[in-house]
């Protein structure tokens, strides 16, 4: 039937109409989705990659600077312009900043801080020996006094050459010989123990002492020094025993005689102070000068002559008045003016000529003297002075020695009746020349 049909068939279009519209809906749906997701993971991906990116740029940012952060550490020349140079490029090539937990910072900063603080700490602790400044040698025997001093006087000593001359200095200027410890030591050496700390505080003693002071000093300062002994021979053939040093300074022995470098012994007995470099040598001339006498007192007059030679002429009136004034003579004015000026000539000569009155021993001569000039002044001075006479006396070493001085004088006054006398006393460094008038008046 025509109508029936007709219904049915309107029913099932309606169905597949439905199911039709349907279908494109969810179609349409999942093709939405699929293009969202498209694009969110088309957002996704650049990011991501830039991201990592920037990673890797800042880990070989990191990397250069590392690198010339060692490089400007070896390379002193270039230092500072590195420096600039690496700071510049940083700020050329800034990383984007980064969020970071303020309280991670406050907490790695302490970390940092308390890590630095325990390395400095133990930096300090593990500081070694060596940098201690002028650390003390094996054999020093620890006495902070002496150490003491001897830091004070080579605190300023660019090494150890100029560090031992700085501590013979001082021992040759400040040590005085002990004659009477010397004395009884030629009695009887019987408890006799060298102690450096005893000298220093009582500033005399004799050559064991001076050697012993002089050892400790050195290696209170680091210097290898050791003491010597032996027996030295003397003018009179006789030997007498004797206390030197040997140092070992930038690979060479040095030889060290303080005793010897602070003065001598007068002939009356009297410790004559006449600080000289003289025995600051190598053990070989050292041994030289002990075992040959005549070899000694020649190298000796070639240094005095010399640190005379550099050094000018200059009076000493107060030995001129002590030595009038314990003579049994008047005292004349026109001797006293005409012997200063006399001393004064003879003070003035040459290096060449003090040679040959002291090494080659030919003595003064008066060549140099104008008697006839002297002569004349006292013409004209109407003193009534006539016979007169002219000596020269010469000693090593100041203050002059004025008892040996005062006896020679006396003596040719007696050999000659003279009745007044005149002195002029001039010093060239260690050279006491004593130029000395004799007369006569014919009023006594």
């Amino acid at each position: 039937m025509p109508g029936g049909k007709t219904g049915s068939y309107t029913g099932k279009t309606f169905i597949l109409y439905i199911f039709i519209a349907l279908a494109v809906l969810f179609a349409t749906a999942v093709l939405t989705g699929c293009s969202e997701m498209k694009e969110a993971i088309k957002d996704l991906g650049p990011e991501t990659g830039e991201e990592s990116s920037n990673k890797e740029k800042e880990t070989e940012q990191r990397k250069q600077d590392d690198l010339e952060t060692s490089r400007d550490f070896y390379q002193d020349n270039d230092s500072e312009n590195n420096k600039t140079n690496k700071d510049a490029e940083k700020t050329t090539v800034k990383k984007e900043p980064q969020e970071e937990d303020k309280t991670d910072k406050t907490v790695r900063g302490e970390e940092e801080k308390e890590s630095s603080s325990e390395d400095k700490q133990e930096e300090k602790e593990e500081k070694p020996e060596e940098d201690i400044p002028w650390p003390p040698s094996p054999g020093f025997d620890g006495n902070e006094e002496v150490r003491r001093k001897a830091l004070s006087l080579v605190e300023n000593s660019p090494g150890q050459e100029k560090a031992l001359e700085e501590i013979y200095d001082w021992v040759t200027h400040n040590i005085s010989y002990d004659m009477e410890k010397y004395r009884r030591l030629s009695v009887s050496i019987e408890g006799y123990q060298p102690d450096a700390g005893e000298i220093l505080a009582s500033k005399e003693g004799v050559c064991g002492h001076y050697a012993e002071l002089t050892r400790q000093m050195l290696l209170a300062v680091g210097i290898e020094a050791t003491y010597e002994d032996g027996e030295v021979l003397n003018k009179d053939g006789s030997r007498e025993k004797h206390a030197w040093n040997h140092a070992e300074v930038n690979g060479k022995t040095l030889a060290l005689d303080t005793t010897w470098g602070a003065g001598h012994r007068s002939e009356t007995g009297e410790f004559v102070r006449m600080p000289t470099r003289l025995y600051l040598t190598t053990p070989q001339e050292l041994e030289k000068m002990q075992q040959d006498p005549e070899y000694h007192t020649r190298r000796r007059k070639e240094l005095l002559v010399e640190k005379a030679e550099n050094s000018p002429p200059e009076f000493l009136p107060s030995y001129e008045e002590q030595i009038t004034s314990e003579l049994e003579v008047a005292s004349s004015e026109i001797l006293q003016e005409i012997a200063r000026s006399e001393a004064k000539k003879i003070g003035g000569k040459t290096l060449q000529y003090w040679e040959r009155v002291f090494v080659q021993e030919e003595g003064i001569d008066n060549s140099w003297m104008d008697g006839d000039h002297i002569l004349s002044k006292l013409s004209d001075s109407d003193s009534g002075i006539t016979g007169i006479e002219a000596s020269v006396f010469t000693s090593w070493g100041y203050p002059p020695e004025t008892d040996e001085i005062i006896r020679n004088i006396r003596h040719q006054v007696s050999m000659q009746n003279y009745n007044e006398v005149g002195t002029g006393i001039v010093q060239r460094e260690d050279l006491i020349i004593v130029f000395v008038l004799f007369g006569q008046k014919q009023d006594y």
